[in-house]
């Protein structure tokens, strides 16, 4: 029972129950609004057909391991699709409640703390993702409790624990959802800058606790964050001679980009892109026979280059590139790639 008490303080109990109380009035309110109620959008198949088995094909998936590791686990156990969103927010409040720990030691007294806490239940993101079958809720609630663990071992340094678990949650959230591979660079800076802010708010204390300096504090963070990313991508290198976290970066990139490509562009290209290039412009075409709201023509306007991402990713320059390289995944990455900067050059 002591070692209860000391993990939860007296003063800590209360604005932890309420931070609890919190969380069960959001799950409410969202389960009456219906927020609950798992919806499967465009890339929920991607993550439910991931191959977990063999390893080399999980590595040249599109897809990392986070998510569709975590939707298998919630389907082995209830059976169910419908238990998703009940899972993802389970999940999200003990991020939240992670990030309460962490922050803890920055505020005089537990109810601010916990203030604060229950701001982060309701985030735009959460609200926007929880009921669906897609990473993107997940993500940000692993990288909630990323920046809750970055500031405990700003707070108390010479706790091992707490950069081991900082370690964990950075790889997880960058593997949930690769766009929060910019934690890796993000958390050195932000570590240093809490380091300075932690030193201005002790400067007025007796005693304040020895801490490593700045630009050591920014080397140990840059250590964590960078190592398990280069051995994951050394990892996949010696598996199936791709170096770096997913093939998936010519995707969005071309989908973006590739909007651009016209026929005069085409000569421009290098010769080894041309063929893409060519049988993109053919899809495109087709495409544009067929829908009438996708014109064959060159976007310059960005709501209708966002509203035409999808069709231009995954019907034109998808199957353009994978026809090109065979079907062969990582091949299909590097031609889009590729082209994508080949496009900006010209």
């Amino acid at each position: 029972m002591a070692g209860v008490h000391t993990l939860l303080p007296r003063r800590d109990r209360k604005p932890l129950a309420g931070l609890l109380l919190a969380a069960a009035l959001v799950a409410a309110g969202l389960h009456w609004a219906g927020r609950m109620a798992s919806e499967e959008v465009f890339d929920t198949a991607s993550y439910l057909q991931f191959p977990l088995v063999p390893l080399e094909a999980g590595l040249v998936s599109i897809r990392t391991y986070g998510y569709p590791l975590f939707v298998q686990a919630v389907l082995n156990l209830t059976g169910s699709k419908s238990a998703v969103p009940w899972a993802q927010y389970a999940v999200h409040v003990l991020c939240v409640l992670c990030w309460y720990c962490g922050a803890r030691p920055w505020f005089p007294r537990p109810r601010p703390a916990a203030i604060a806490a229950a701001g982060l239940l309701v985030t735009n993101t959460l609200l926007r993702n929880v009921f669906i079958l897609s990473s993107d809720g997940l993500a940000s609630s692993f990288a909630i409790a990323a920046m809750g663990m970055l500031m405990a071992v700003v707070a108390r340094p010479r706790s091992t624990g707490r950069w081991a678990v900082l370690t964990i949650l950075i790889f997880a959230t960058y593997q949930i959802r690769p766009a929060y591979l910019f934690l890796v660079v993000l958390c050195p800076v932000l570590g240093i800058g809490l380091l300075v802010l932690r030193e201005w708010l002790d400067a007025d204390r007796d005693a304040p606790q020895q801490k490593p300096g700045r630009w050591r504090m920014g080397g140990y963070l840059a250590g964590i964050a960078l190592a398990p990313l280069l051995a994951f991508c050394l990892f996949r290198w010696a598996l199936v001679g791709d170096f770096g976290l997913v093939s998936f970066s010519g995707y969005n990139f071309c989908g973006v980009v590739g909007q651009f490509l016209d026929r005069s562009t085409v000569a421009c290209l290098p010769a080894e892109i041309q063929p893409v290039a060519v049988e993109s412009l053919r899809r495109r075409a087709a495409l544009a026979a067929e829908n009438p709201a996708f014109h064959d023509e060159v976007v310059t306007s960005y709501i209708t280059i966002e509203n035409r991402f999808d069709l231009s990713t995954w019907t034109v320059f998808y199957p353009a590139a994978s026809t090109v390289a065979r079907g062969d995944p990582v091949r299909t990455n590097q031609l889009l790639v590729r082209l994508g900067t080949s496009i900006v050059r010209c």
